[in-house]
């Protein structure tokens, strides 16, 4: 009798238990979809592009928790992941990693390796090689399998497609993803000859291990606290951050240890072309941008110059500006490739588009939808602002840069503006904003030094955020010609780091506040930029290390530069 007692407690403390950590996690969720309704400006978009509906996708979520299921990492992934956003992601406390020494690209629904890891793979496999089978299973199923358990989607977007599919070969545990079950992995390839191979690969990995509370790289912000410490306005923009997404600020950063950044990995400092010519001059390797110049084979000198990113960096921008100096003078026409670019700060994007027009250029709109700490700021930003009259006033009051851009008398004006626009819009209860230029900037005024001559933009499905911004600013203003694919098509600001107490490892979370503009008109979220001139790169590009896309870029940039006039004689 006493043990059936014993029995009967040890059931009711577990059901209660149980149903405590029922409700708990009920809670949880609850709480991260107040966030999302109150700051994810998507919503109705999603809705009409792919069917996404935030309450029916919580209910699922909700149904599966009341059925007895813990709710997991895995479970909140896929709800983040159901969006089809690519600021909309989870952040785990995690140091897990499993990686393969090689990347993979989609071409025409076929399965291609674009680069490889010569230390490990040098005769076994080769670029433009067809990946035919996966563990026995057909490539196609096999993808389709992998999209549907990590990213619960039927019809992926493009850019998140294409995200997907590059983390076939690197399986991060700090962005939430299972790391892959067995240590081996069998593939079938198929070579451009025709050539049939079966190998086994071993993933590379590195152990989880527990981590201090905040140890990551993105700061929590108190904007209070910070108010005394730092320049206002990159505390605004730490807030409401028109900065990289945190999944591909880890995709890029040194935290992924022995994951190799490959020549497609998002923000390459040196990107996947070859050079296009032979150089005339070239930047040092300490220079934080790579640039050279080359001739054509008549005689017509052309600047290249790589932006990988939009991250802001002291210096960044002047550093810039000092090559557009070098190229105004020594070449007849630019190119600049923003390839596999995954965005950054627009202040850095603003600042280097100053130095490509010499006329001023119309920028973004956007909606916004703040909340009480941001208003905070913007007041305070509006205050100091007011009593800007020189440009040492710039300089003492906020910071002679804001976030890598010179400002200038003019620019705080519109600041002020925006400031004083978004806080009005505030005070009359909007949930969001009418579309406003972003904090006031409509026009940007040419910088100093500027680049008057034909420009050429490579763009492509890897680029997003300020990497779609960057090329749409410039074509809608029609000031240069984008050849390549069209981008992934991130329309919005993000707010990330947002943290809620849990006990599932969960660090934080991203949403986009934000619906943005092109200057012509026309959402950017899933639309991106469209090239003028189409080029999709071909399996025959990975064997033969570009050949044919660097030829139709050499034609297209000749093209567009005038035949030179012959030099009088001397009488």
């Amino acid at each position: 009798m006493k043990l059936l007692l014993k029995i009967l407690v040890c059931c009711t403390i577990l059901t209660s238990l149980s149903a405590n950590s029922v409700s708990k996690d009920l809670e949880f969720v609850d709480s991260i979809a107040y966030v999302l309704k109150t700051k994810y400006a998507h919503k109705s978009l999603k809705e009409e592009q792919f069917g996404w509906d935030l309450d029916k996708q919580l209910l699922e979520l909700k149904e599966e928790i009341n059925s007895g299921k813990a709710l997991s990492r895995k479970a909140l992934l896929r709800f983040f992941n159901s969006a089809n956003d690519l600021h909309v992601c989870i952040n785990c406390f995690s140091t897990a990693l499993a990686t393969l020494p090689f990347e993979v690209i989609e071409i025409e629904e076929k399965y291609y390796v674009v680069s490889i890891d010569e230390r490990v793979l040098t005769g076994r496999m080769e670029p433009g090689d067809q990946l035919i089978e996966w563990n026995g299973e057909p490539m196609d199923a096999f993808v389709d399998g992998y999209l549907l358990e990590e990213y619960p989607l039927q019809n992926p977007g493009p850019g998140m497609r294409n995200l997907a599919i590059s983390h076939l070969t690197k399986r991060v545990g700090e962005l939430g993803m299972a790391m892959p079950k067995g240590d081996e992995v069998r593939l079938t390839t198929l070579s451009l000859n025709g050539k049939r191979r079966e190998l086994s690969l071993r993933w590379g990995r590195k152990a989880e291990m527990h981590l201090p509370f905040g140890s990551h790289t993105a700061q929590k912000v108190q904007p209070k606290a910070l108010l005394s410490k730092t320049p206002l306005v990159v505390k605004r923009d730490a807030i409401s951050p028109f900065g990289m997404s945190r999944t591909f600020e880890v995709m890029r950063s040194s935290e992924m240890g022995e994951a190799r950044l490959g020549e497609w990995g998002y923000a390459n400092q040196t990107g996947f072309l070859p050079r296009l010519g032979k150089c005339t001059w070239e930047t040092p390797k300490s220079h934080p941008h790579f640039a050279y110049s080359f001739k054509l084979s008549n005689g017509k000198v052309i600047g290249f110059i790589r932006i990988p990113e939009f991250m802001a960096g002291k210096g960044k921008v002047e550093k810039f500006g000092e090559i557009i100096s070098r190229f105004e003078k020594s070449t007849d026409g630019l190119i600049i490739d923003t390839t596999c670019n995954p965005g950054g700060s627009i202040f850095t994007c603003y600042g280097m588009l100053r130095h490509l027009s010499k006329k001023p250029l119309k920028l973004l709109n956007e909606e916004m939808m703040y909340s009480d700490d941001e208003i905070f700021v913007l007041e305070e930003l509006e205050k100091r602002l007011l009593f800007c009259n020189k440009d040492l006033d710039v300089a003492q009051l906020i910071s002679p840069m804001v976030a890598d851009m010179p400002l200038n008398l003019e620019d705080c004006k519109k600041l002020r503006r925006g400031c004083c626009y978004a806080i009005n819009q505030w005070r009359e209860g909007k949930e969001k904003t009418d579309p406003a230029p972003i904090l006031g900037l409509d026009e940007l005024a040419p910088a100093k030094s500027v680049y008057t001559k034909p420009l050429l933009v490579l763009i492509n499905r890897k680029q997003l955020s300020c990497g779609d911004y960057f090329p749409l600013i410039l074509q809608d203003n029609g000031r240069a010609v984008l050849m390549g694919e069209s981008t992934a098509g991130a329309g919005g600001c993000i707010a990330y780091d947002l943290s809620l107490p849990n006990r599932l490892g969960i660090d934080g979370f991203s949403t986009s506040p934000s619906t943005t503009y092109r200057p012509l008109g026309g959402v950017i979220e899933d639309n991106g930029a469209e090239p003028d001139i189409e080029y999709r790169i071909t399996p025959e590009d990975l064997a033969s290390g570009y050949e044919g896309y660097r030829a139709a870029i050499l034609a297209q940039i000749d093209s567009m530069i005038p035949e030179k006039l012959p030099k009088l004689k001397r009488s």
